[in-house]
Protein backbone atom coordinates (compact mmCIF):
# COMPACT_ATOMS: atom_id res chain seq x y z
CA UNK A 1 0.00 0.00 0.00
CA UNK A 2 1.60 3.17 -0.94
CA UNK A 3 0.53 7.26 -0.30
CA UNK A 4 -2.35 8.20 -3.20
CA UNK A 5 -0.91 10.59 -5.28
CA UNK A 6 -3.40 13.31 -7.20
CA UNK A 7 -1.73 12.79 -10.67
CA UNK A 8 -2.09 8.57 -10.27
CA UNK A 9 -5.96 9.19 -9.50
CA UNK A 10 -8.51 8.79 -11.74
CA UNK A 11 -12.49 9.91 -12.36
CA UNK A 12 -14.95 8.27 -14.74
CA UNK A 13 -18.07 8.63 -15.35
CA UNK A 14 -20.82 6.75 -16.77
CA UNK A 15 -24.97 7.01 -17.27
CA UNK A 16 -27.28 5.15 -15.28
CA UNK A 17 -29.78 3.79 -18.08
CA UNK A 18 -30.97 0.67 -15.61
CA UNK A 19 -34.16 2.63 -15.49
CA UNK A 20 -33.73 2.89 -11.41
CA UNK A 21 -32.53 5.92 -9.44
CA UNK A 22 -29.15 5.25 -8.09
CA UNK A 23 -28.52 1.74 -9.39
CA UNK A 24 -24.78 1.18 -10.11
CA UNK A 25 -24.33 1.54 -14.25
CA UNK A 26 -23.09 -1.13 -16.49
CA UNK A 27 -19.07 -1.71 -15.62
CA UNK A 28 -18.38 -0.71 -19.30
CA UNK A 29 -18.64 2.47 -21.42
CA UNK A 30 -17.57 5.30 -18.77
CA UNK A 31 -15.58 8.13 -19.86
CA UNK A 32 -12.32 8.92 -18.08
CA UNK A 33 -13.12 12.73 -16.84
CA UNK A 34 -10.60 15.48 -16.69
CA UNK A 35 -10.09 18.15 -13.72
CA UNK A 36 -8.42 20.42 -11.58
CA UNK A 37 -9.76 19.03 -8.63
CA UNK A 38 -13.00 16.41 -7.81
CA UNK A 39 -13.57 16.68 -4.18
CA UNK A 40 -17.04 14.24 -4.58
CA UNK A 41 -17.52 12.67 -0.97
CA UNK A 42 -20.44 10.63 0.78
CA UNK A 43 -22.26 13.80 3.58
CA UNK A 44 -24.52 11.71 6.49
CA UNK A 45 -26.91 13.55 8.70
CA UNK A 46 -25.91 12.72 12.00
CA UNK A 47 -27.48 13.25 15.14
CA UNK A 48 -26.73 13.90 18.97
CA UNK A 49 -28.79 13.11 21.68
CA UNK A 50 -30.50 15.13 23.96
CA UNK A 51 -31.07 12.73 26.88
CA UNK A 52 -30.55 14.27 30.52
CA UNK A 53 -28.87 11.79 31.86
CA UNK A 54 -27.55 11.18 35.53
CA UNK A 55 -23.81 11.46 34.77
CA UNK A 56 -24.32 15.02 32.89
CA UNK A 57 -22.64 13.52 29.49
CA UNK A 58 -23.79 12.95 25.92
CA UNK A 59 -23.91 9.00 25.34
CA UNK A 60 -25.30 8.43 22.16
CA UNK A 61 -24.74 9.97 18.60
CA UNK A 62 -26.11 8.15 15.56
CA UNK A 63 -25.42 8.62 11.70
CA UNK A 64 -28.58 9.31 9.18
CA UNK A 65 -29.58 9.76 6.07
CA UNK A 66 -26.80 10.12 3.10
CA UNK A 67 -26.22 12.24 0.35
CA UNK A 68 -23.26 12.79 -2.36
CA UNK A 69 -22.12 16.47 -2.25
CA UNK A 70 -19.12 17.73 -4.63
CA UNK A 71 -17.99 19.69 -7.12
CA UNK A 72 -15.41 18.99 -10.66
CA UNK A 73 -13.47 22.03 -11.23
CA UNK A 74 -11.16 22.09 -14.80
CA UNK A 75 -10.70 24.39 -17.29
CA UNK A 76 -13.07 24.39 -20.18
CA UNK A 77 -12.70 21.98 -23.46
CA UNK A 78 -14.38 20.44 -26.36
CA UNK A 79 -16.28 17.53 -25.49
CA UNK A 80 -15.17 16.87 -22.28
CA UNK A 81 -17.99 18.18 -20.24
CA UNK A 82 -21.17 17.21 -22.76
CA UNK A 83 -22.85 14.59 -20.87
CA UNK A 84 -23.00 16.85 -17.88
CA UNK A 85 -24.32 19.79 -19.91
CA UNK A 86 -26.84 17.37 -21.70
CA UNK A 87 -27.78 16.09 -17.68
CA UNK A 88 -28.22 19.66 -16.64
CA UNK A 89 -30.34 21.29 -19.27
CA UNK A 90 -32.44 17.92 -19.36
CA UNK A 91 -31.69 17.32 -23.25
CA UNK A 92 -29.53 15.45 -24.83
CA UNK A 93 -27.31 16.38 -27.62
CA UNK A 94 -28.61 16.15 -31.21
CA UNK A 95 -27.20 16.86 -34.67
CA UNK A 96 -28.01 20.89 -35.43
CA UNK A 97 -28.95 21.53 -39.16
CA UNK A 98 -27.01 20.95 -42.54
CA UNK A 99 -27.78 22.02 -46.37
CA UNK A 100 -26.80 21.33 -49.77
CA UNK A 101 -27.53 22.42 -53.21
CA UNK A 102 -27.60 26.12 -52.48
CA UNK A 103 -26.88 29.08 -54.64
CA UNK A 104 -25.33 31.67 -52.08
CA UNK A 105 -24.53 35.20 -52.78
CA UNK A 106 -22.18 36.48 -50.24
CA UNK A 107 -22.15 40.20 -49.69
CA UNK A 108 -20.30 43.17 -47.22
CA UNK A 109 -16.22 43.67 -46.43
CA UNK A 110 -17.25 42.92 -43.00
CA UNK A 111 -16.97 41.84 -39.79
CA UNK A 112 -20.53 41.44 -40.86
CA UNK A 113 -21.46 39.32 -44.26
CA UNK A 114 -25.32 39.12 -45.66
CA UNK A 115 -25.03 35.35 -46.95
CA UNK A 116 -28.63 34.81 -48.97
CA UNK A 117 -29.96 32.27 -50.63
CA UNK A 118 -32.22 32.02 -53.94
CA UNK A 119 -34.46 29.31 -52.92
CA UNK A 120 -35.61 27.87 -49.87
CA UNK A 121 -35.58 28.83 -46.46
CA UNK A 122 -33.34 29.39 -43.42
CA UNK A 123 -36.29 29.56 -40.64
CA UNK A 124 -37.51 25.85 -42.30
CA UNK A 125 -33.96 24.89 -42.23
CA UNK A 126 -33.67 25.11 -38.68
CA UNK A 127 -31.06 27.61 -38.48
CA UNK A 128 -31.16 30.06 -35.13
CA UNK A 129 -29.37 33.14 -34.34
CA UNK A 130 -25.82 32.49 -32.55
CA UNK A 131 -25.68 29.34 -34.43
CA UNK A 132 -22.03 28.33 -35.84
CA UNK A 133 -21.52 26.41 -39.36
CA UNK A 134 -18.64 26.31 -42.27
CA UNK A 135 -19.48 26.60 -45.65
CA UNK A 136 -18.38 23.17 -46.40
CA UNK A 137 -18.35 23.20 -50.68
CA UNK A 138 -18.99 25.74 -53.82
CA UNK A 139 -17.66 28.88 -52.26
CA UNK A 140 -14.04 30.27 -53.05
CA UNK A 141 -11.74 28.48 -51.06
CA UNK A 142 -10.63 31.13 -48.91
CA UNK A 143 -14.10 31.12 -47.35
CA UNK A 144 -14.37 27.18 -47.18
CA UNK A 145 -14.37 26.00 -43.86
CA UNK A 146 -14.48 28.82 -41.61
CA UNK A 147 -16.64 28.99 -38.81
CA UNK A 148 -19.51 31.59 -39.31
CA UNK A 149 -21.58 32.86 -36.35
CA UNK A 150 -25.01 33.87 -37.18
CA UNK A 151 -26.31 37.13 -35.75
CA UNK A 152 -29.92 37.46 -37.20
CA UNK A 153 -32.53 35.98 -39.93
CA UNK A 154 -33.59 39.13 -41.95
CA UNK A 155 -35.73 37.08 -43.93
CA UNK A 156 -36.49 33.18 -44.98
CA UNK A 157 -33.56 33.89 -47.45
CA UNK A 158 -31.53 36.43 -45.92
CA UNK A 159 -28.80 35.98 -42.57
CA UNK A 160 -26.02 38.20 -41.84
CA UNK A 161 -22.67 36.51 -40.28
CA UNK A 162 -19.60 37.00 -38.43
CA UNK A 163 -16.37 35.30 -39.07
CA UNK A 164 -15.85 33.91 -35.66
CA UNK A 165 -11.62 33.98 -35.82
CA UNK A 166 -12.33 37.55 -37.39
CA UNK A 167 -11.26 37.04 -41.07
CA UNK A 168 -12.51 37.69 -44.32
CA UNK A 169 -14.88 36.13 -46.83
CA UNK A 170 -14.94 37.08 -49.89
CA UNK A 171 -18.06 38.41 -51.74
CA UNK A 172 -19.54 36.07 -54.45
CA UNK A 173 -22.76 36.39 -56.68
CA UNK A 174 -24.93 33.54 -56.78
CA UNK A 175 -22.78 30.37 -56.27
CA UNK A 176 -24.09 27.23 -56.86
CA UNK A 177 -23.84 23.79 -55.03
CA UNK A 178 -23.15 25.14 -51.86
CA UNK A 179 -23.42 23.65 -48.85
CA UNK A 180 -24.18 25.13 -45.17
CA UNK A 181 -23.08 22.25 -42.10
CA UNK A 182 -23.60 23.03 -38.92
CA UNK A 183 -20.55 22.66 -36.67
CA UNK A 184 -20.94 19.53 -34.33
CA UNK A 185 -24.09 19.03 -31.78
CA UNK A 186 -26.33 21.63 -30.11
CA UNK A 187 -27.98 21.16 -26.98
CA UNK A 188 -30.35 23.79 -24.84
CA UNK A 189 -32.65 24.17 -21.66
CA UNK A 190 -36.07 21.72 -23.14
CA UNK A 191 -39.32 22.92 -23.24
CA UNK A 192 -40.30 19.62 -23.14
CA UNK A 193 -39.46 16.27 -23.49
CA UNK A 194 -37.01 16.33 -20.56
CA UNK A 195 -35.06 13.85 -20.14
CA UNK A 196 -33.82 12.73 -16.13
CA UNK A 197 -30.26 11.29 -16.54
CA UNK A 198 -28.33 10.33 -13.06
CA UNK A 199 -24.59 8.91 -13.20
CA UNK A 200 -22.43 6.69 -11.58
CA UNK A 201 -19.29 8.39 -10.93
CA UNK A 202 -16.19 6.69 -9.39
CA UNK A 203 -12.45 7.78 -7.53
CA UNK A 204 -9.86 5.32 -8.83
CA UNK A 205 -7.39 5.31 -6.62
CA UNK A 206 -4.66 2.59 -7.85
CA UNK A 207 -2.14 3.48 -5.33
CA UNK A 208 -4.42 1.96 -2.10
CA UNK A 209 -5.87 0.63 -4.38
CA UNK A 210 -9.57 1.16 -3.55
CA UNK A 211 -12.41 2.51 -5.81
CA UNK A 212 -15.05 4.87 -4.56
CA UNK A 213 -18.29 4.76 -6.54
CA UNK A 214 -20.82 7.23 -6.16
CA UNK A 215 -24.36 6.63 -6.93
CA UNK A 216 -27.27 8.85 -7.95
CA UNK A 217 -25.16 11.81 -9.19
CA UNK A 218 -26.92 14.39 -11.12
CA UNK A 219 -25.67 17.72 -11.69
CA UNK A 220 -27.20 20.77 -9.90
CA UNK A 221 -24.85 23.45 -10.90
CA UNK A 222 -22.77 24.52 -13.76
CA UNK A 223 -20.62 28.00 -13.92
CA UNK A 224 -18.32 29.04 -16.85
CA UNK A 225 -15.87 31.95 -16.18
CA UNK A 226 -14.56 33.74 -18.72
CA UNK A 227 -11.93 36.15 -17.83
CA UNK A 228 -10.41 38.65 -19.95
CA UNK A 229 -7.01 36.91 -19.93
CA UNK A 230 -6.61 33.23 -19.32
CA UNK A 231 -8.75 30.03 -19.84
CA UNK A 232 -12.39 29.68 -19.66
CA UNK A 233 -12.99 27.79 -16.37
CA UNK A 234 -15.56 25.18 -15.87
CA UNK A 235 -17.10 23.87 -12.65
CA UNK A 236 -20.19 21.42 -11.99
CA UNK A 237 -21.40 21.43 -8.65
CA UNK A 238 -23.09 17.43 -7.96
CA UNK A 239 -25.78 16.32 -5.98
CA UNK A 240 -25.96 12.24 -5.59
CA UNK A 241 -27.60 9.66 -3.28
CA UNK A 242 -25.32 7.17 -1.61
CA UNK A 243 -21.71 5.87 -1.99
CA UNK A 244 -21.17 1.87 -3.19
CA UNK A 245 -19.35 0.86 -0.04
CA UNK A 246 -19.95 -2.56 0.01
CA UNK A 247 -19.76 -5.55 -3.03
CA UNK A 248 -23.38 -5.90 -3.32
CA UNK A 249 -24.38 -2.48 -4.22
CA UNK A 250 -21.89 -2.44 -6.86
CA UNK A 251 -22.77 -5.81 -8.34
CA UNK A 252 -20.01 -7.92 -6.30
CA UNK A 253 -17.06 -5.83 -7.36
CA UNK A 254 -14.51 -5.53 -4.48
CA UNK A 255 -13.82 -2.10 -3.07
CA UNK A 256 -10.34 -3.00 -3.93
CA UNK A 257 -10.94 -3.33 -7.59
CA UNK A 258 -11.61 -0.41 -10.36
CA UNK A 259 -15.61 -0.63 -10.81
CA UNK A 260 -15.39 0.59 -14.21
CA UNK A 261 -13.57 -1.59 -16.61
CA UNK A 262 -11.36 -0.05 -19.85
CA UNK A 263 -12.95 3.72 -19.48
CA UNK A 264 -12.51 5.48 -22.49
CA UNK A 265 -9.63 7.74 -22.35
CA UNK A 266 -10.20 11.54 -21.28
CA UNK A 267 -10.80 13.94 -24.37
CA UNK A 268 -7.37 15.30 -25.59
CA UNK A 269 -9.15 18.53 -26.78
CA UNK A 270 -7.54 21.56 -26.35
CA UNK A 271 -8.52 24.13 -23.43
CA UNK A 272 -10.52 26.86 -24.08
CA UNK A 273 -9.34 30.64 -23.55
CA UNK A 274 -11.31 33.38 -23.24
CA UNK A 275 -8.51 35.59 -26.02
CA UNK A 276 -9.84 33.29 -29.30
CA UNK A 277 -13.30 33.37 -30.32
CA UNK A 278 -16.17 36.17 -30.58
CA UNK A 279 -19.13 37.85 -28.21
CA UNK A 280 -21.89 39.65 -29.53
CA UNK A 281 -24.40 42.01 -27.16
CA UNK A 282 -27.61 43.18 -28.88
CA UNK A 283 -26.08 42.74 -31.93
CA UNK A 284 -23.03 44.12 -31.92
CA UNK A 285 -19.38 42.53 -31.56
CA UNK A 286 -17.79 43.50 -28.70
CA UNK A 287 -14.01 43.86 -27.69
CA UNK A 288 -14.40 45.47 -23.88
CA UNK A 289 -15.57 43.02 -22.23
CA UNK A 290 -13.16 42.47 -19.34
CA UNK A 291 -15.23 39.16 -17.49
CA UNK A 292 -17.85 37.15 -18.61
CA UNK A 293 -19.59 34.61 -16.44
CA UNK A 294 -22.35 32.05 -16.97
CA UNK A 295 -24.53 29.95 -13.80
CA UNK A 296 -26.80 27.44 -14.56
CA UNK A 297 -29.01 25.91 -11.53
CA UNK A 298 -31.55 23.10 -11.61
CA UNK A 299 -33.85 21.81 -8.47
CA UNK A 300 -33.83 19.05 -7.51
CA UNK A 301 -35.31 17.52 -4.19
CA UNK A 302 -36.42 14.52 -2.26
CA UNK A 303 -37.45 13.10 0.60
CA UNK A 304 -35.68 11.34 3.22
CA UNK A 305 -37.91 7.87 4.08
CA UNK A 306 -38.34 5.98 7.50
CA UNK A 307 -36.66 2.86 7.68
CA UNK A 308 -34.05 3.89 4.71
CA UNK A 309 -30.91 6.09 5.22
CA UNK A 310 -31.41 7.10 1.46
CA UNK A 311 -33.44 9.44 -0.25
CA UNK A 312 -35.10 6.98 -2.87
CA UNK A 313 -35.80 10.01 -5.41
CA UNK A 314 -34.89 12.98 -6.65
CA UNK A 315 -37.35 15.08 -8.23
CA UNK A 316 -36.87 17.30 -10.93
CA UNK A 317 -37.62 21.38 -10.43
CA UNK A 318 -36.98 24.51 -11.80
CA UNK A 319 -33.76 25.31 -14.46
CA UNK A 320 -32.62 28.53 -13.98
CA UNK A 321 -29.59 30.35 -14.96
CA UNK A 322 -28.01 34.06 -14.84
CA UNK A 323 -24.95 35.83 -15.55
CA UNK A 324 -22.45 38.61 -15.38
CA UNK A 325 -20.41 40.89 -17.78
CA UNK A 326 -17.71 43.24 -16.60
CA UNK A 327 -16.97 45.62 -19.61
CA UNK A 328 -15.01 49.18 -20.09
CA UNK A 329 -17.01 51.62 -19.65
CA UNK A 330 -17.16 53.78 -22.99
CA UNK A 331 -21.26 53.53 -24.07
CA UNK A 332 -24.66 53.84 -22.35
CA UNK A 333 -26.06 51.23 -23.90
CA UNK A 334 -26.38 48.69 -20.98
CA UNK A 335 -27.06 51.30 -18.33
CA UNK A 336 -29.67 52.51 -20.54
CA UNK A 337 -30.95 48.84 -21.08
CA UNK A 338 -30.86 48.15 -17.24
CA UNK A 339 -32.81 51.53 -16.96
CA UNK A 340 -35.20 50.89 -19.10
CA UNK A 341 -35.94 47.27 -17.79
CA UNK A 342 -35.07 46.29 -21.49
CA UNK A 343 -34.21 42.67 -22.54
CA UNK A 344 -30.52 42.23 -24.20
CA UNK A 345 -29.32 39.31 -26.25
CA UNK A 346 -25.83 37.75 -25.67
CA UNK A 347 -23.81 35.73 -28.12
CA UNK A 348 -20.61 34.11 -27.38
CA UNK A 349 -18.40 31.23 -28.98
CA UNK A 350 -14.72 30.25 -27.90
CA UNK A 351 -12.57 28.54 -29.76
CA UNK A 352 -9.69 25.83 -29.23
CA UNK A 353 -7.44 28.21 -31.52
CA UNK A 354 -7.31 30.60 -34.38
CA UNK A 355 -7.40 28.98 -37.59
CA UNK A 356 -11.26 29.54 -39.23
CA UNK A 357 -11.96 26.20 -38.41
CA UNK A 358 -10.95 25.38 -35.00
CA UNK A 359 -13.29 23.60 -32.78
CA UNK A 360 -16.16 25.67 -31.17
CA UNK A 361 -17.97 26.01 -27.93
CA UNK A 362 -20.88 28.22 -28.23
CA UNK A 363 -23.67 29.86 -26.03
CA UNK A 364 -26.81 31.53 -27.03
CA UNK A 365 -28.75 33.92 -24.29
CA UNK A 366 -31.77 35.59 -26.83
CA UNK A 367 -33.05 37.05 -23.45
CA UNK A 368 -31.50 38.22 -20.35
CA UNK A 369 -32.89 40.96 -18.09
CA UNK A 370 -29.90 43.10 -16.62
CA UNK A 371 -30.20 43.82 -13.01
CA UNK A 372 -27.72 46.43 -12.13
CA UNK A 373 -25.09 48.37 -14.59
CA UNK A 374 -22.55 49.63 -11.63
CA UNK A 375 -19.27 51.20 -13.02
CA UNK A 376 -16.46 51.96 -10.50
CA UNK A 377 -13.87 54.65 -10.04
CA UNK A 378 -10.66 55.47 -9.81
CA UNK A 379 -7.44 56.61 -11.33
CA UNK A 380 -7.84 53.75 -13.75
CA UNK A 381 -10.40 53.24 -16.88
CA UNK A 382 -13.47 52.99 -15.46
CA UNK A 383 -15.17 49.31 -15.64
CA UNK A 384 -18.92 48.86 -15.46
CA UNK A 385 -20.58 45.47 -13.90
CA UNK A 386 -23.53 44.55 -15.45
CA UNK A 387 -25.42 40.87 -13.88
CA UNK A 388 -28.15 39.60 -15.72
CA UNK A 389 -30.77 36.91 -15.02
CA UNK A 390 -31.45 34.79 -18.23
CA UNK A 391 -34.96 33.95 -19.35
CA UNK A 392 -37.33 32.03 -21.18
CA UNK A 393 -37.34 33.43 -25.05
CA UNK A 394 -41.24 32.95 -25.04
CA UNK A 395 -41.27 34.29 -28.22
CA UNK A 396 -39.06 31.83 -30.03
CA UNK A 397 -40.31 29.40 -32.35
CA UNK A 398 -39.93 27.15 -35.59
CA UNK A 399 -40.71 30.23 -37.87
CA UNK A 400 -38.24 32.54 -36.91
CA UNK A 401 -34.60 33.01 -35.79
CA UNK A 402 -34.79 32.67 -32.19
CA UNK A 403 -34.83 29.20 -29.86
CA UNK A 404 -37.46 28.95 -27.37
CA UNK A 405 -35.22 28.40 -24.85
CA UNK A 406 -33.20 30.04 -21.89
CA UNK A 407 -30.12 29.40 -23.30
CA UNK A 408 -28.60 27.44 -25.64
CA UNK A 409 -24.94 25.27 -26.40
CA UNK A 410 -23.09 24.11 -29.11
CA UNK A 411 -20.22 21.85 -29.13
CA UNK A 412 -18.52 20.50 -32.00
CA UNK A 413 -16.96 17.67 -30.14
CA UNK A 414 -19.91 16.58 -28.68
Amino acid sequence: MAEAAGIRKQVRIARNNTGTYGAAPARTGAQRLRRTTSDVKLAKETYGSNEIRDDQQRAVFRHGVRSVPGTINNELSCGTYAELLAAMVRRDWTAGPSESGLTITVAGTGPVYTVSRASGSWYAGGWKRGMVFRFGAGLATGSLGKNLQILGIASATSMTVIVVNGSTLAAQSAVSGVSAIFVGKRTFMAASNHTDIDFGLEHWYPDVPTSELYLGIKPTRITLQAPGSGNVQFSCTLGGQDVADVPEKRGGVALSSEYFTNPTAATTSNVLTSSSGSLVVQGQRVGVVTSVNLELMAEFTGEACVGSDIKPFMTPGTMTAKGQLTVYFNTTSLRDAFWGEQDAEILGCFTAGRAGDADVFAYTIHRSSLTDATVDDGNKALIQTVPFEILLATDGAAGNDIERTTIAFQDSLA
